[in-house]
C-alpha cells in the first residue's frame, strides 16, 4: 500500500494537500478457451486468468452476436462446463469473461456444432478395498473404466465421465474425498465429492461422485488403470458399509459391477441407479396340499418381492387371518401345521417389499386327512414314445400306513393336453393285485379341465368300485393300465403333457399325478 500527498510552496510558505492511499494490482490476465462438440452437448474448457476470483461463461448464436450467460456458469471457480440439452446442427459459441471484482477480461470466442451419433459404451469395474474390514473410518472402492466402443471411435474426454458409489452415512457429519491411486489418469486430475442421494433408499443415502479435470482422454478399447476413491468423516468416525448399495464384501478384483454407475455427458450409460422399489405383484398362483394334520402350501415368486406372508380362513373367499408362522417369510413354499383334519382351510398369500405388500394370491383350499400322508401314487410310462396314437400308462396305489383302504374311497387323475381332440376312446387294459383281471372295478373318464394351463387341458380320473376291495397296510396294489386314443385315432404329441415322465420305466412315486378322495380334495400329488 502507497499513500501520497502533495506539498505547495511560493518560496515563503508552504501548504500540504489531502493524503491519497492505493494498493497496486498487477493487471486482471485473460483466460484462453477451448470447446469440443458432442451429440447434443458440448464440453467447454479454459486456462486460469491471471487474478481472477470467478468466471461467467457465456454463449451466442455467432461469434460477432450477443452472448448472454449460461445457466450454471456463472460467478463460478471452477474451469470447465459440460452444456448439454443442446440441439445438434446448430452452432454455439462460447466465451468466458474473468473478473477480480473491479475488473473483467474476456476470453477468445470458441464455436462448435454438436451432432448426432452413436454413443460410445463402457464397462466400469469395481473391486473393494483390500483390507477385508467393513466396519471403519473409510469408504474405499477402487474403479477401472474401459471404454469399449468400435475400433476408430474418437477418443472420450475423462472431463465427460462421472463415476457414483453409493453408500449410507446415517448422519450428517461433513465428509471429504481422496484420490489415493490413479496412475494412469494421475490423481492432480481426479475430481470427487459427496452429495446426499434423494429420496434415500436402504442401502444408499449418500452417493461418492468422482470425475476429472479437461485434458486427458480414454481411447476406444483402452482402460483408465486403476482409480482409487476414499471417502472419509471429518470426526473419523466409522462406517458401516455391509448392507450398503454399492458394496460387494467378496470382490478383491475388478469386476463388472451393476451397482456403481457411470455417466457420460450426464447420461447414465452403465449400472443402475439405486431406487424405492414398487409394491410386488401378488403371487400369480397358489397350491394348497393337504396332510395328516398339515396343509402344504408352494406359489411362484413375485418380482421385487423380499417375503410372503400367508393368510388362512375356514370361510370361502373371505376372513382371512395372517399365520404367525407364515409372516414375513422369504421361501415360496410354506406347511401349515396348525389344522384339524377334516376341515377345508382357504388361503391367500401376499407377496412385499419396503414400498408395500401386494393383492393377495388366488386362493387355493385344502382339507388335510388323517390318511394322506400315508398314500402315494405310483407311475410308470408303458409307452415312452412322445409322438403315437396312444397314451399308455400304469399306476397303483402305495399304502404306507398301517391300517388297510378301500379302493372306492379313492380316484387317480392323469394330465395331458389333448392337442386338438374333443373325443376320446378309453380304455383299462389290465387291473388286478392276482392273476384276475379287474378292469370292470375300475370306472374311468376323461374330464376336461375349467381352466387349460401350460401342459394340460384334460386329465383322465380313474376310480374304482367296492368289488376292487382294498389296498392293505404295507403294500403297493396291483397295476392298473390304461390306454387313451383320440376319437379319430390321430397321433398324441405328449412332449411337455404335465403328467407324462418316459423315463419312469418302472413304478415310481410321482407327484405330477394326484390321489383324491370322495369330497375331490387332493391327497397326494400337485395339480397343474
Amino acid at each position: 500500500r502507497y499513500c501520497y500527498r502533495v506539498v505547495a510552496t511560493n518560496g515563503s510558505s508552504t501548504t500540504t494537500s489531502n493524503v491519497v492511499c492505493v494498493t497496486p494490482t498487477a493487471p486482471l490476465g485473460t483466460s484462453t478457451l477451448s470447446a469440443t462438440a458432442g451429440n447434443a452437448s458440448a464440453s467447454i474448457s479454459w486456462t486460469a486468468a491471471t487474478g481472477a476470483t470467478s468466471y461467467t461463461l457465456q454463449t451466442s448464436p455467432t461469434s460477432t452476436g450477443t452472448f448472454s450467460n449460461v445457466t450454471g456458469a456463472v460467478g463460478t471457480t471452477s474451469l470447465s462446463f459440460n452444456a448439454s440439452g443442446l440441439t445438434n446442427g446448430t452452432t454455439y459459441c462460447y466465451r468466458v469473461v474473468a473478473t477480480n471484482g473491479s475488473s473483467t477480461t474476456t476470453s477468445n470466442v470458441v464455436c462448435v456444432t454438436p451432432a448426432g451419433g452413436s454413443t460410445p459404451t463402457f464397462t466400469l469395474e469395481y473391486h473393494r478395498d483390500t483390507d477385508g474390514n467393513a466396519t471403519d473410518n473409510k469408504v474405499h472402492a477402487f474403479f477401472r473404466i474401459t471404454n469399449t466402443s468400435a475400433a476408430g471411435s474418437p477418443a472420450v474426454n475423462y472431463s465427460d465421465l462421472k463415476i457414483r458409489y453409493w453408500y449410507t452415512k446415517g448422519t450428517t457429519t461433513a465428509e471429504t474425498f481422496t484420490s489415493d491411486y490413479a496412475p494412469v489418469v494421475n490423481t492432480s486430475n481426479v475430481l470427487g465429492a459427496t452429495y446426499p442421494w434423494s429420496p434415500s433408499v436402504t442401502g444408499a443415502d449418500t452417493y461418492m461422485e468422482i470425475g476429472f479435470k479437461p485434458g486427458p482422454t480414454l481411447a476406444a478399447g483402452a482402460n483408465s488403470g486403476e482409480i482409487q476413491g476414499r471417502v472419509n468423516k471429518v470426526d473419523w468416525t466409522n462406517y458401516s458399509e455391509a448392507d450398503d448399495y454399492s458394496y460387494l464384501p467378496n470382490q478383491y478384483s475388478f469386476a463388472a459391477n451393476n451397482k456403481v454407475a457411470l455417466y457420460y455427458q450426464g447420461q447414465l450409460v452403465w449400472g443402475t441407479e439405486p431406487s424405492t422399489p414398487s409394491i410386488p405383484a401378488a403371487p400369480a398362483s397358489l397350491t394348497a396340499t393337504g396332510g395328516n394334520g398339515s396343509v402344504a402350501l408352494s406359489w411362484p415368486a413375485s418380482t421385487n418381492a423380499t417375503s410372503y406372508t400367508v393368510y388362512r380362513s375356514t370361510t370361502n373367499g373371505s376372513g382371512y387371518t395372517a399365520l404367525s408362522a407364515g409372516t414375513g417369510i422369504s421361501a415360496t413354499s410354506f406347511t401349515d401345521t396348525t389344522v384339524t383334519n377334516g376341515v377345508t382351510y382357504y388361503y391367500v398369500v401376499k407377496a412385499t417389499n419396503s414400498a408395500g405388500s401386494s393383492g393377495n394370491s388366488p386362493q387355493a383350499s385344502a382339507t388335510p386327512n388323517a390318511t394322506a400322508t400315508s398314500l402315494a401314487v405310483q407311475y410308470r410310462a408303458m409307452d415312452t414314445i412322445s409322438v403315437n396314437n396312444q397314451i399308455q400308462f400304469v399306476v397303483s396305489i402305495k399304502n404306507n400306513g398301517t391300517a388297510p383302504v378301500n379302493f372306492s374311497d379313492y380316484k387317480i387323475r392323469y394330465y395331458f393336453t389333448s392337442d386338438g381332440a374333443t373325443t376320446f376312446n378309453l380304455f383299462c387294459d389290465w387291473a388286478s393285485d392276482s392273476s384276475t383281471n379287474q378292469c370292470g372295478n375300475v370306472t374311468r373318464q376323461v374330464v376336461a379341465l375349467a381352466t387349460p394351463v401350460s401342459g394340460a387341458t384334460h386329465y383322465v380320473e380313474i376310480g374304482f368300485a367296492s368289488g376292487m376291495g382294498q389296498v392293505p397296510a404295507g403294500t403297493v396294489s396291483g397295476n392298473v393300465q390304461i390306454r387313451l386314443h383320440k376319437g379319430d385315432w390321430s397321433n398324441f404329441t405328449e412332449a411337455g403333457d404335465y403328467s407324462f415322465d418316459p423315463s419312469k420305466t418302472t413304478l415310481t412315486d410321482w407327484n405330477k399325478v394326484t390321489l383324491l378322495n370322495a369330497s375331490n380334495v387332493i391327497l397326494w400329488g400337485t395339480a397343474p
